[in-house]
């Protein structure tokens, strides 16, 4: 094995002199003396230098931070907007509407507004007009017959 390991080591030599260098140094760091004894009272020490520092100016700048940061948010926060002013509809609009949706409307919603003002809505209404006649129609078919011996 000596004969094999000879060459091999004239090879590493002349390839990598530094890597062939490394075996002849001592392995690992070294320390000084005495020094793991001391250790422990240097950080001892340490540690009580550093219980003096009061802890209220770290307090104090997180707070200023925090007051800040509010204080921009606040100030810089967009304006409500001012809410838009209702419609004004006038009666015979809101008939049209009424008259040209009546299918979208419930007919237990009308029912109370038309026992209210029944008087001129039978004066106004057209019971003639093919689209009233046909919507009277359906309402005959859907209403069932409880609904409709509670309405006579």
């Amino acid at each position: 094995m000596k004969k094999d390991a000879d060459p091999l080591k004239k090879e590493l030599e002349q390839e990598a002199p530094i890597l062939a260098g490394l075996k002849d140094k001592p392995e690992g760091l070294s320390t000084p003396d005495g020094y793991f004894n001391q250790l422990r009272q240097d950080v001892l020490s340490r540690i009580e230098a550093g219980k003096a520092r009061p802890l209220w100016p770290r307090l104090a700048i997180a707070a200023s931070v925090a007051a800040l940061i509010g204080a921009t948010v606040f100030l810089f926060r967009p304006a409500p907007s001012a809410p838009e002013p209702p419609v004004a509809l006038t009666a015979e609009e809101v008939h049209q509407y009424i008259a040209d949706n009546i299918v979208l409307f419930d007919l237990e919603l009308l029912l109370p507004f038309a026992a209210a003002s029944e008087a001129s809505w039978m004066e106004n209404a057209d019971f003639d007009d093919p689209a009233m006649q046909e919507y009277m129609n359906e309402l005959l078919d859907e209403i069932d017959l409880e609904t409709l011996e509670e309405l006579l």
